[in-house]
């Protein structure tokens, strides 16, 4: 790995470190904040996904003209300031939700935007799936230990005192950001044509699917509504910063073991099997859930979905990512991202509005509506991961044939290094083998698809 990449992927490691204090313990802290009312968070996660969504649409031209990397630095700058103002309004945060909310959409839209298509440039389709795979794993064992580590610190210290701990890492991410190259130009029109790029894709099924993965994300497994509603439930049951610290710790386990089976050789319809029944039992556990709430239920829920999900979400990374790389959009990948991370803008708020709507009523019993509404998306995700998981790029072997009637032919095992070496070359050449016919030799010419 160049330092390009190298830089690239420090920098998303550390953000993960930053995510897991806020998505986590500054919940619980902001929770505590305002007397556990649903209302001002509600409110705090709205204006979040509307910020992050018109930051997407400011930067559309910006990104198309391949200053990626200028902006990446500016989201990282964003939350910096976002950290900042926490530090520094510390109790009277709810008094200035909105300021805070939009900082943090802010430094997310600036962000995540320009380094999703960076990590479309960076990473090409035959390496995708391994790249993900590990890197997901390396963060969740930074997810492993950092929960109760964070926990503890926080019970023995302060959300605060934390706060300028991760303030830190923000400006090593900052740094870092200097060593990304901002690659070659790929497209030639100078503006964001979404107007065109809905056109072109208006027959391109691949496409309206993989926008659809995203979609049904954003309703559930992707920073959605559910995910909030589920850490005020652990809230609730698992009152201080070290227990909840060590559950998802021990959550993280499950993640990266996910993670590390995703990386692996694995037949496809066994993914398939695998998504059916994490889906399913979700779907009961959700139900159970809406219907009596219980502690050891809510438990084995977060056991499955930490496990589950994770490999559900890496599918539906893969189905994402890869699209963007489609010779057929391949001149509107940045239109596509943009139309993407919409999609997926539009769904958390309309999540978000669900919840506000609850805040408004002032009724917590109300949250297993959400609970019991999150299946139906939940379900339609499932099966269009599974309907698009021919066009996953997992790791196999090629698969070679002659033209040439009643031939067996055996393939040698390979290192994994080799075939990633070949695989980068064309989809489709022709190499002289030899190959074997009962125990006989025949040499020839074959043809290997990749």
């Amino acid at each position: 790995m160049n330092k390009d990449k190298l830089s690239f992927t420090l920098i998303n490691i550390l953000r993960n470190v930053v995510s897991i204090y806020f998505d986590t313990f500054f919940t619980i802290y902001f929770f505590k904040l305002v007397n556990y009312q649903i209302l001002p968070m509600a409110k705090y996660y709205l204006v979040i996904y509307l910020t992050i969504v018109f930051s997407f649409w400011i930067l559309r031209n910006a990104v198309k003209k391949n200053f990626k990397v200028s902006y990446f630095r500016i989201g990282l700058s964003f939350t910096a300031l976002y950290i900042a103002a926490i530090l520094m309004l510390k109790e009277r945060i709810p008094n200035y939700v909105y300021l805070v909310a939009i900082l943090k959409g802010l430094g997310e839209g600036f962000y995540y935007y320009p380094r999703n298509v960076l990590n479309s440039t960076k990473i090409t389709n035959a390496e995708r799936k391994r790249y993900d795979g590990t890197i997901n794993a390396i963060n969740q064992v930074t997810s492993i230990v950092m929960p109760v580590v964070l926990g503890l610190l926080i019970d023995s210290y302060s959300y605060i005192q934390m706060g300028k701990v991760v303030f830190i890492l923000i400006i090593v991410c900052f740094i870092l950001s200097f060593l990304v190259e901002e690659g070659l130009k790929e497209t030639g029109d100078e503006k964001i044509n979404v107007k065109g790029f809905l056109k072109k894709i208006k027959n391109n099924k691949k496409v309206k699917e993989a926008l659809l993965v995203q979609f049904l994300r954003g309703f559930t497994i992707s920073s959605g509504v559910l995910t909030v509603v589920m850490s005020l439930y652990k809230i609730n049951y698992f009152q201080s910063n070290s227990k909840i610290g060590s559950l998802d710790s021990i959550l993280g386990i499950l993640t990266c073991i996910a993670c590390i089976v995703y990386s692996m050789k694995v037949k496809k319809k066994v993914y398939k099997t695998f998504t059916i029944l994490t889906t399913v039992s979700l779907s009961i556990l959700l139900v159970g859930l809406a219907i009596k709430p219980d502690q050891n239920l809510f438990i084995i829920y977060l056991f499955v979905y930490s496990f589950g999900v994770a490999i559900i979400n890496l599918l539906g990374d893969n189905i994402t990512v890869n699209c963007s790389n489609d010779e057929s959009i391949i001149e509107k990948k940045e239109e596509y991202h943009l139309v993407l991370e919409t999609c997926l803008g539009i769904s958390r708020t309309l999540g978000y509005v669900a919840l506000l709507v609850i805040g408004l009523i002032g009724n917590f019993e109300l949250l297993k509506h959400i609970l019991t509404f999150s299946i139906i998306p939940l379900v339609l995700l499932c099966i269009v991961v599974i309907k698009n998981l021919d066009k996953i790029s997992l790791p196999s072997l090629p698969k070679i044939e002659k033209n040439q009637n009643n031939i067996s032919i055996t393939r040698q095992k390979r290192s994994s290094s080799a075939w990633r070496q070949l695989s980068s070359q064309y989809c489709s050449m022709h190499i002289t083998i030899i190959a074997k016919e009962n125990q006989n030799t025949i040499p020839g010419t074959y043809s290997l698809c990749l």
